[in-house]
């Protein structure tokens, strides 16, 4: 199971055929037709939110079984690889950014942050719980799933700071696509990649968050597969 709070998030994977197992509302917020709703006093949602203040709504899902997540990634066309990465909020902006580019799946490497922390649930504001997402115990369970990707005749390129291709020349075209993202600070674990790709970035800029990164990728391949628009 995992916990989402506030009415935008829970609406969003409702939105998208998700059916929440439990929805606790505080006594001064809205009722919803959408869902049945239990109403609890006032201050109770302050005291078990993972915010400082709640929302008002918090709503308990069941996480997606594992096994048919990992069965659905084998058809995929575009997926979003997460090495190491350990930051909440990141992983759940990218998952928001893949979400809004179209990405097919979202893999989470071991070492990486639990996908349904609820900060990470929260920074996703719906995509965790609605874009197919699996979570790999092992890394070999990742070079697993990137050589499928290899025989079905697709690529795998990785984000680094001196990649062989700038991010506009990437072969991003090729489907299936899985991107590789890895930490900010150690990089990406030893996967097997087709190429490697950077942003190129203005001199004298370090570089750019990971989220911020990944983001950028999702929507220069989105742009890509528009033709270019």
């Amino acid at each position: 199971m995992f916990v989402v709070e506030g009415p935008r998030a829970l609406s969003s994977l409702v939105a998208r055929g998700a059916v929440p197992r439990a929805v606790y509302c505080d006594v001064s917020s809205a009722a919803n037709d959408e869902y049945e709703t239990r109403t609890v006093e006032a201050g109770v949602l302050d005291r078990v939110s993972d915010t400082r203040t709640s929302q008002g709504v918090i709503a308990v899902f069941a996480r997606p079984n594992a096994a048919d997540v990992r069965a659905a990634i084998g058809s995929a066309r575009f997926v979003v690889v997460l090495s190491r990465v350990n930051d909440p909020g990141n992983l759940g902006t990218v998952a928001r950014s893949a979400q809004a580019a179209g990405a097919d799946a979202i893999v989470v490497g071991p070492g990486s942050v639990d996908p349904y922390n609820p900060k990470t649930v929260r920074a996703g504001a719906g995509a965790i719980g609605s874009v197919p997402l699996w979570a790999a115990n092992e890394e070999a369970e990742v070079r697993e799933l990137l050589d499928e990707v290899a025989v079905r005749g697709g690529v795998r390129l990785g984000a680094v700071a001196d990649g062989a291709f700038p991010i506009d020349a990437a072969p991003f075209d090729v489907e299936p696509l899985a991107v590789v993202f890895g930490h900010e600070t150690s990089g990406l674990a030893p996967v097997p990649l087709d190429a490697t790709f950077a942003i190129p970035m203005a001199a004298g800029t370090e570089s750019l968050n990971l989220a911020m990164a990944a983001t950028v990728t999702c929507f220069e391949v989105a742009r890509r597969r528009r033709g270019g628009r």
